[in-house]
């Protein structure tokens, strides 16, 4: 390999093509779309290796997912995770959930990508939601909770994980709550819901048993959502973790112990406000025993609807 196709590679993975990269002119031609540019809000999220950029497909505005091929020895599997990322997706029908508007396709280049269209939500991420930032009202979290909850009911329909996660969701110009980047696109090698697979990145939103060692079942995810509802109204994690910047492996490890070995305080506790009914949920959902959570996504929406009323 030459030198400079090295370095070309590197730079694909590290940062993503630049707009006017020869790869990203394939995939605008494979896919049928205008030329692609970069979008704002489009990092390599969670390590994913994928990147998001703009186009148009029939003078509609869409996001394009391109995954760079790099290592070349990678690009088995990595076009195998976008296809089944992109079939599962278009089993779902729901605001709730990005939609995938076309197939995933792989495309020649130095380096090659794997490719597919999904729809453009004009929005910002939650990102800027961290225990340091202001809490939201007990109407914004109810929203955010019944959306994604929808959302990830609809994975636990088809049998798989969503692995919500607040920096995956944004907020439609409709007020409506859609999962854009769950962290199944990184899992869907270990789709089956008794795999463990840890967030060793980002810890912060795991369930006990995604800790290693553990067996994580639908009601995994449950944890997931009160987790990040709990953080929503009190800016603080039900079980503590260093933030990004300060975490180690011994952090970590020390995180995991606590998340397997202490329960999670009453919502209430952090915010009297409450209506009993609603942190209830919330409290259920943070159960240390998964036996102990709601099963699934839609029994969670069922409590969640009988308290609102």
């Amino acid at each position: 390999m030459r030198d400079e196709d090295a370095v070309a590679r590197g730079m694909a993975f590290m940062n993503g093509f630049d707009e006017n990269h020869p790869t990203l002119t394939g995939v605008a031609q494979v896919l049928g779309t205008s030329k692609l540019t970069r979008w704002p809000d489009a990092g390599d999220y969670a390590g994913t290796g994928k990147y998001m950029y703009q186009a148009e497909l029939a003078g509609v505005a869409v996001a394009v997912q391109v995954v760079p091929l790099h290592p070349p020895e990678d690009a088995g599997w990595k076009i195998e995770r976008a296809q089944r990322r992109v079939s599962l997706l278009s089993q779902i029908h729901s605001p709730h959930v990005v939609r995938v508007l076309s197939d995933a396709v792989a495309v020649d280049g130095v380096p090659g990508a794997v490719c597919w269209v999904e729809e453009l939500i004009p929005s910002k991420s939650l990102e800027s939601l961290t225990p340091q930032d202001q809490t939201w009202d007990v109407g914004q979290a109810y929203a955010m909770l019944v959306g994604v909850g929808a959302g990830v009911a609809e994975f636990h329909a088809l049998g798989a994980r969503a692995w919500p996660h607040l920096f995956s969701v944004r907020r439609r110009l409709s007020g409506e709550f859609a999962m854009v980047n769950s962290l199944f696109v990184f899992r869907l090698n270990f789709l089956t819901p008794d795999h463990p697979f840890p967030d060793f990145m980002f810890p912060h939103f795991v369930s006990p048993e995604d800790s290693p060692g553990g067996k994580p079942t639908l009601a995994s995810d449950i944890f997931r959502l009160g987790a990040s509802a709990f953080v929503a109204l009190t800016g603080a994690l039900p079980i503590p973790c260093p933030a990004v910047p300060d975490l180690t492996d011994d952090s970590v490890a020390t995180f995991y112990t606590k998340l397997r070995t202490e329960q999670a305080p009453p919502v209430r506790t952090l915010r009297a406000d409450l209506p009993e009914g609603f942190a209830a949920v919330i409290d259920r959902c943070l159960q240390r025993d998964p036996l102990d959570r709601y099963q699934n996504a839609a029994a969670m929406l069922d409590d969640l609807v009988r308290h609102r009323e």
